[in-house]
């Protein structure tokens, strides 16, 4: 009996030692992330840093350099901040907090999938949150029928990452995928009309709950060895036991 309660007692404690290390987590916070860096047009004066052009693609004017003003939700209560901006960036916040990503994105799930090849959609996560406007008189050029190019760079984020970025009509208030492009150097290239705010999500990498026997995470691409770590550790634990025992008794 004493040898039987020591072995649960070993199968428990490595149970509690082995699987809060499987599931830990990180989930990037928005809220302390800074917004994109500005990435000047290539081929173009060094200070203009979008293109505004028709459904056509022809050229419609340039915006240079403080004619486009980046505000990362951390800022929003800055001072100095537009009230429009501010009140948009704390609704956008609030939206992605209180709902889920598949009811405020028609085909998020879809997306997703795509994207992940089949992860949870409770891994996705936002990891930054910023809004982008076009300001002075340029900013009336954005009637919806010209389009603006721009280039970033996001804060954690790099050419090795898959993300989603999602961005908010400022006229009728709905989310939708935003499709762009990626460079080598990191630089991600959209082309918008009246989206932003803007939501980048990613992946939290927590593997779901699979067979042992199965294939591997598709989000990650890694072998679920959880399972088999935490057996051979019982066994091993189990075989020190017992010869410990025998041991004991034989002296």
């Amino acid at each position: 009996m004493k040898l039987f309660r020591s072995l649960i007692a070993v199968v428990l404690l490595i149970c509690v030692l082995v699987l809060p290390v499987s599931a830990a987590e990180f989930t990037p916070s928005a809220e302390e992330k800074d917004g994109p860096d500005l990435v000047g047009v290539p081929g173009e004066e060094e200070n203009v840093i979008g293109i505004i052009h028709n459904g056509s693609g022809h050229l419609v004017d340039e915006v240079l350099e403080g004619e486009v003003l980046i505000t990362p939700v951390k800022d929003a209560d800055k001072e100095g901040v537009p009230e429009e901006i501010k009140s948009a960036l704390k609704e956008a916040d609030e939206e992605l907090d209180e709902k889920d990503l598949d009811e405020l994105v028609p085909d998020f799930e879809q997306l997703w999938n795509n994207l992940t090849e089949g992860a949870p959609l409770d891994n996705a996560v936002i990891s930054n949150l910023f809004d982008i406007r076009v300001i002075g008189d340029k900013a009336a050029l954005l009637d919806g029928e010209h389009r603006l190019t721009i280039s970033f760079r996001l804060q954690g984020i790099t050419a090795e990452d898959y993300f989603l970025l999602l961005g908010k009509n400022l006229e009728d208030g709905t989310w939708s995928n935003v499709e762009y492009t990626v460079s080598e150097d990191d630089v991600v290239t959209v082309t918008i009309t009246k989206e932003t705010p803007f939501a980048v999500v990613v992946d939290n990498g927590n593997a779901p709950v699979v067979d042992p026997d199965g294939p591997d995470s598709p989000q990650t691409g890694v072998f679920d060895y959880t399972f088999y770590a935490l057996a051979a550790m019982i066994l091993f634990a189990s075989v020190a036991l017992i010869s410990f025992v025998k041991a004991k008794k034989q002296a």
